[in-house]
């Protein structure tokens, strides 16, 4: 795949979507741990739950057909550092993941512990599965490190009969171009 930020998207996606080595296997796992149900996530267009668009909840809930929980996947951006000589691009490239979870309650009360565990339960799978820099290469992306993201959570918050809570990774990776 040819581009910059595709390129590293593209090795993004795969890695997440890996049923041995993915999301939804490394969280099988961990949910337990949690007390909660294994979050899964359909990584396919036809799944409802993943967007590649820089979107959020707000942005899609009245008017496409996804569901909770949701993934958005994104470019941020790049920079051409020219880290190493000779290279078309060499530099940093930003994605932002981030995973949105539901929970039917009709107090925030009720709602906030169990969208803790489930945002809790994201966070160490994410950490688990970036924790080494080396695997894009392993999806395609030869040519990247990603750094270890540190996850941020958006605050707890009432949408229709819902509340929601996101969970959020800028993933950086440093990338030649051949």
């Amino acid at each position: 795949m040819s581009g910059i930020t595709s390129y590293v998207q593209a090795a993004t996606l795969l890695y997440l979507s890996d049923p041995v080595n993915g999301f939804n296997s490394v969280m099988a796992g961990l949910a337990g741990s949690y007390g909660i149900q294994p979050i899964t996530i359909d990584w396919t267009p036809a799944g409802m739950q993943y967007v590649p668009a820089y979107l959020t909840p707000d942005d899609v809930d009245e008017s496409s057909p996804v569901k909770y929980p949701m993934v958005f996947l994104h470019g941020l951006g790049s920079r051409n550092a020219h880290l190493s000589r000779g290279r078309k691009f060499s530099g940093p490239v930003s994605l932002r993941l981030a995973f949105w979870m539901d929970h039917k309650a009709s107090r925030a009360s009720v709602a906030g512990p169990a969208l803790e565990s489930m945002c809790s339960a994201v966070e160490e799978t994410c950490n688990n599965l970036f924790w080494n820099g080396n695997w894009p290469q392993l999806y395609g992306a030869g040519n990247a490190v990603c750094d270890p993201p540190a996850s941020l959570r958006t605050p707890l918050e009432q949408a229709a009969k819902m509340w929601r809570q996101g969970t959020i990774y800028d993933l950086v990776f440093t990338l030649d171009t051949n």
